[in-house]
């Protein structure tokens, strides 16, 4: 300090420093070490006790003030000496804050002793100077200085320009910002041209006049390189060089800017796209709708407002659907896996019903977390599939009703040729009459099973066999004294095969009966029948009298083996009469799947 401030003071005269409001440690041990440097100190936690030390008319020469509202109360108190405010220059609010704040000069926190001192003489010979009538010109020139120097350890750009339009300061990061090299380049730029808008730099101006500050407003601006930056930008009117000016502190913010136009832009593809989708897209959060693009209203006929204006995201889903849904959404927000793709039915706004085939995932939307579905419109498959429905179940009956159809007509026919049986008693056509009826009995007990069952096309082969030999046995007289043992295996065949194998196990049952127990007493059928690989094995057993191995299936001589024969040939099978030491054994071999 040079001149008449440097004059005023010397080694014993103590500057009284009041500060007030910090808590920074570091800090607090940096001004404690200007005890031994010609100044007093006094630390008070906050502004309540400091009024009372500055209203005791203590000679109290400056204050340094922690934050901004500190500063502000100090001066609604009346305290008009100097006050210096101490600013974080990491902390970007703080930053913007403190431009209105009712200081004489800003202090950072990273500063030196050597330097902190420097600046309480000057705040101090400034504030006293103004008292007399005026600063010195050596002092304006300090102060400036310490701004100066001030501004180069804020991470931000600062300028003062004046409302012509001229630049009168810059600090290097606004150098770096507008891409030039030195302030006298940037002096020579047109300031209403670096503004993109030059009506935003007249509203500027007009608002500062007007207010006489402004925070934190975004503004775009054009390097000489013509690259556009989005700048926040706080100003307010100083006095500088003797004219009123304009400080200025931008923080760049053109990545954000571009993220934000990014999302903008991807929202923008997002709905046209969406709305151009046959299917109904839909976002929701916390159970309630965001989004739903125009497909809605084809659909379902609610307009996008009202679909939108629904409490719930469940008031659209059909009662009968509407506890599954809520379960499946809940177990999805927790974590637990649940399907993501599902058909589910919803109410139309004329209360009719359709199907939808929905899909589900998870978003982030407006920084949220959501859930993204489409819904495909599949009412009139399901239409469809309840007419095929109805057809089988038409079909089915019709089916039925012809199984049962035939079982009539077969039974009328085994009557009558029972009937005409015992006209030729005693002749050799009895038998041939009786053999026919039997297999007409074959036939009625597999069409009575068929209309009997759930099914049309299968039935179980072991109720079926079990049933047919029980009821062949029946025809003969001596059929009582007959025991059976049945095993087989249960499963399912198809009718076609099975009134091949109904009529094959009729003329066996049929022979054991007329040639196996010839004789008077008990006697015993067998019948098993197995899968195995390839094909299903049944085996017909009795213990009568046996069977003449002179006989071969190929050339059998009786109409029975015949029909046997042509059978076994049909299910593209093999049939064998087996060797025994008494009765009668026969093994039918036939694939399943032909």
């Amino acid at each position: 300090m040079n001149s008449s401030c440097t004059a005023q003071y010397d080694s014993s005269d103590r500057i009284s420093v009041l500060i007030v409001d910090i808590d920074d440690a570091p800090y607090r041990s940096r001004v404690s070490a200007l005890d031994g440097q010609g100044f007093s100190l006094t630390f008070v936690p906050s502004v309540d006790e400091a009024l009372p030390i500055l209203a005791e008319e203590v000679a109290v020469d400056l204050v340094i003030a922690g934050s901004s509202e500190s500063s502000r109360r100090l001066r609604a108190s009346g305290y008009d000496k100097a006050i210096l405010l101490l600013v974080d220059q990491d902390d970007t609010d703080a930053l913007h804050a403190a431009v209105d704040a009712p200081v004489d000069h800003f202090v950072p926190t990273h500063t030196t002793v050597a330097f902190l001192a420097a600046s309480l003489r000057n705040a101090v010979c400034n504030n006293r100077n103004s008292v007399v009538g005026g600063r010195s010109s050596e002092t304006e020139k300090t102060v400036r200085r310490l701004f100066e120097r001030a501004t180069e350890i804020l991470p931000l750009s600062v300028t003062i320009v004046s409302f012509a339009g001229k630049v009168l300061f810059a600090n290097s990061h606004a150098l770096r910002l507008f891409d030039v090299a030195t302030l006298k380049e940037l002096h020579n730029l047109s300031v209403p041209l670096v503004w993109a808008n030059p009506k935003d730099r007249e509203d500027w101006v007009e608002t500062l006049r007007r207010e006489g500050s402004i925070y934190n407003r975004e503004v775009e601006m054009v390097t000489t390189s013509g690259k556009h930056l989005w700048l926040l930008a706080s100003g307010m009117i100083v006095d500088y060089q003797g004219q009123p000016a304009i400080l200025t502190i931008h923080n760049e913010v053109t990545e954000r800017k571009i993220a934000e136009e990014l999302v903008r832009q991807s929202e923008k593809w997002f709905r046209s796209l969406a709305n151009a989708s046959e299917s109904v897209i839909f976002i929701y959060i916390d159970n309630r709708y965001v989004y739903v693009n125009d497909a809605i209203t084809r659909v379902t006929g609610y307009t996008r407002a009202e679909f939108l204006a629904f409490e719930t995201v469940w008031a659209i889903i059909h009662p009968d659907h509407r506890e599954i849904a809520r379960h499946n959404a809940i177990a999805r927000q927790q974590g637990v896996d649940a399907p993501s793709s599902f058909e589910i039915k919803v109410l139309c706004k004329d209360r009719s019903a359709k199907w939808l085939d929905v899909s589900v995932g998870t978003i982030e939307w407006e920084g949220r977390i959501a859930v993204i579905g489409t819904g495909f419109d599949v009412t009139g498959r399901h239409e469809a599939l309840e007419r095929v429905h109805k057809l089988l179940d038409e079909k089915e009956v019709i089916l039925k009703e012809a199984h049962h159809r035939v079982k009539n007509n077969m039974m009328i026919i085994s009557s009558l040729l029972s009937l005409q049986a015992e006209q030729v008693a005693g002749t050799p056509g009895e038998d041939a009459l009786r053999d026919a009826a039997g297999r007409a009995q074959t036939m009625m007990v597999l069409y009575d099973k068929l209309y009997r069952s759930g099914g049309v096309e299968t039935l179980r082969l072991d109720e079926f066999v079990s049933s047919l030999v029980s009821e062949i046995l029946a025809l003969f007289y001596n059929g009582e004294d007959i025991s059976l043992s049945i095993d087989v295996e249960k499963i399912e065949i198809d009718s076609r095969t099975l009134s091949y194998l109904g009529i094959i196990i009729n003329e066996l049952t049929t022979n054991s009966m007329k040639y196996g127990f010839t004789s008077s007493g008990a006697g015993r059928i067998t019948v098993t029948a197995r899968t195995e690989v390839g094909g299903l094995v049944l085996v017909y057993r009795d213990d009568g009298s046996g069977f003449d191995s002179t006989k071969t299936i190929e050339h059998g001589e009786t109409f029975g083996l015949q029909m046997i024969n042509v059978l076994t040939d049909q299910l593209d099978g093999s049939f064998s009469i087996d060797e025994t030491d008494d009765g009668a054994q026969f093994t039918l071999r036939i694939p399943l799947e032909r």
